[in-house]
């Protein structure tokens, strides 16, 4: 809401932290500012192939969650005992909100006594599950209820779905950030499917994209090669810089056998 004082404030930082994203072209409009910044920058992250933009870079692809990696840090601080209920309350809505819950296979024994720690600490975790999963709009479950009767589109002989929102449609039911989280999953546990790909319109015209996959299939991949992004080997995201969501939709149809050749 703020872009000039959040700009004069990484402008006059003397120290940057960066998490979890592996480059300054994730975070949108704060990108130039980073770059140009020349506070000595901290990145922590578990997504596969950072940018060489950092002074220090700590990066771990096969760690679940970028919280919980910060959680790593400050018991080799040897400050766990300075832990907050409000601190640990956010590192356990960072790891759960990485990890689907705690269901992805990037889920460890490590991970739950991580979470058995900070349940010590007082964290209500039914609360947080409450505010993250069940705080719904009526017109944020409309949207979604519309999408996936309305505008899901499947080609069973790949296992491919996918789900494309354009401005007005998103503008009809009154879109909010966070609105649109989870279709993309929802189209991924569909029967027979194996790689599910959700897109939308934004504010700026480009189209934005979230791919997850099953299995061997790799996302990440594929979202680096055609779509200007990257992520997890399950899980990525991507962009379409130009046209419309017509041509954007029909660019994935003709992509789609290229990727099951």
């Amino acid at each position: 809401r703020h872009p000039q004082q959040v700009e004069k404030l990484i402008e006059t930082a003397d120290v940057v932290w960066c998490l979890d994203f592996n480059g300054p072209s994730r975070v949108g409009m704060m990108e130039d500012a980073i770059r140009a910044s020349q506070a000595f920058k901290i990145v922590v992250d578990h997504h596969q192939f950072p940018e060489s933009f950092a002074d220090v870079l700590l990066s771990d692809p096969t760690c679940g969650s970028t919280c919980e990696m910060i959680y790593g840090l400050i018991e080799a601080w040897g400050q766990l005992a300075n832990v907050s209920q409000e601190t640990a309350a956010c590192v356990y809505a960072g790891m759960m909100t990485d990890t689907g819950s705690f269901r992805f296979n990037s889920v460890t024994s490590d991970t739950h006594r991580i979470l058995a720690f900070l349940l010590d600490c007082g964290v209500d975790h039914s609360l947080i599950h409450e505010l993250v999963y069940d705080s719904n709009r009526v017109a944020k479950i409309q949207l979604n209820g519309y999408a996936m009767s309305e505008k899901l589109k499947l080609w069973p002989e790949y296992g491919v779905a996918v789900v494309a929102l354009d401005a007005e449609e998103l503008l009809r039911f009154d879109y909010q950030s966070g609105d649109t989280e989870g279709l993309v999953n929802q189209a991924l546990s569909i029967e027979g499917i194996r790689m599910a790909i959700f897109m939308k319109e934004a504010d700026d015209g480009r189209i934005k994209m979230s791919l997850r996959s099953k299995g061997e299939l790799s996302v990440r991949d594929i979202s680096a090669a055609h779509f200007h992004g990257g992520g997890h080997h399950n899980a990525a995201g991507g962009v379409i810089e130009n046209g419309s969501m017509l041509d954007a939709v029909k660019l994935v149809e003709s992509l789609i056998p290229s990727w099951f050749s």
